[in-house]
């Protein structure tokens, strides 16, 4: 026994750390940099989070990815298609001015206004920008997920000049007048034209529940009053008599395909399921964002986002634990409806 203890405590010697003295030269030195952490991953919250707030984006900003082929998620027992339609114009000025009505309408989206002793009289019917359609064509009823315009300069750099008026609207009347020069919106702003590169987005706003009702196909003379519209009113342009500015609007549709035996019918699928989670923070977003954006598509899209972000992370903290495992399981269902 003596003998083994005396080659185990040989052994523990053998295997003890050596010290080995180094010269201060030779001595390398861990840099003083920032501590370095280990970064956190996204639990099932965050990441239900980020599915709630791209659909409610979906619903609320026209231009974002996520809008293309949108459905409202308010569990609609019809089956569905959806449709974006998108057009462009550019109106002629008239001694560098000019204005331009549009309106919640799919296929006939806008009417001019002809300027004469400073008032302006608005078309008798709306004019199409998008060309043809699915909705004009196949549609028994539709109804609007999203919409909105782009305004942008059309002169050159060294021709740029004058200011626009936009405005949002409740009520549109056709033939209707207006002084030029008006300011009574209820939202206003004042855009310089100036800047050959800049652009202004206008997003149009439910005004009520009816905004999400499918209604009849549109004609050339109607449009869904739920849903404000807007007018653009610009003088002062360095182009007297061509385009001073040019218009992209934008609709993300849904609509039921009429008639027995369409050749569509098919095609069409179940309505998006009921989440209740996703309309209130929609709403939230939709109370609380301007209409009128300054500084393009890009900007407007990262402050909706934002805002659509901090909607759902407080609905989702307010809803407790079985919101939590309801919002993992949105989490799925968001990306494939």
């Amino acid at each position: 026994m003596a003998r083994n203890k005396g080659k185990n405590a040989k052994k523990k010697a053998q295997r003890a750390p050596r010290l080995v003295l180094v010269p201060e030269s030779q001595v390398v030195k861990r840099p003083n940099g920032p501590k370095q952490t280990r970064p956190r991953k996204q639990g099932r919250a965050s990441g239900a989070v980020a599915a709630v707030a791209r659909k409610a984006c979906s619903l609320t900003d026209p231009f974002c990815t996520a809008a293309f082929a949108a459905k409202y998620t308010d569990g609609s027992s019809a089956r569905t298609m959806t449709e974006q339609c998108r057009g462009t114009i550019f109106p002629t000025n008239t001694a560098g001015a000019g204005s331009i009505t549009f309106v919640a309408n799919p296929v006939y989206n806008a009417a001019a206004g002809t300027l004469s002793a400073g008032t302006y009289t608005l078309d008798s019917a709306f004019t199409s920008l998008v060309g043809s359609t699915m909705v004009q064509t196949y549609a028994s009823r539709y109804r609007i997920t999203s919409w909105g315009v782009r305004m942008f300069q059309t002169a050159s750099m060294t021709n740029a000049s004058g200011r626009c008026i936009i405005g949002v609207n409740d009520v549109i009347s056709l033939s209707g007048t207006f002084a030029q020069g008006t300011t009574r919106y209820q939202e206003m702003d004042l855009v310089s034209l100036a800047d050959p590169m800049a652009e202004h987005i206008f997003i149009s706003k439910p005004l009520g529940a009816n905004a999400h009702s499918f209604i009849a196909a549109p004609g050339n003379t109607t449009f869904s009053d739920a849903w404000t519209s807007v007018t653009y009113d610009w003088t002062g342009s360095g182009s007297t008599s061509g385009n001073a500015v040019g218009f992209e609007v934008v609709y993300n549709i849904e609509f039921e395909v009429s008639g027995v035996g369409n050749a569509l019918s098919p095609l069409a699928t179940p309505a998006a399921p009921l989440q209740p989670i996703v309309q209130m923070a929609a709403d939230s977003v939709q109370r609380a964002m301007p209409s009128l954006i300054q500084k393009g598509v890009t900007v407007a899209g990262k402050m909706i986002e934002a805002m659509a972000m901090r909607a759902a992370a407080g609905l989702l903290a307010r809803s407790g634990p079985m919101g939590a495992a309801a919002s993992t399981a949105l989490t799925l269902v968001a990306e494939v409806n």
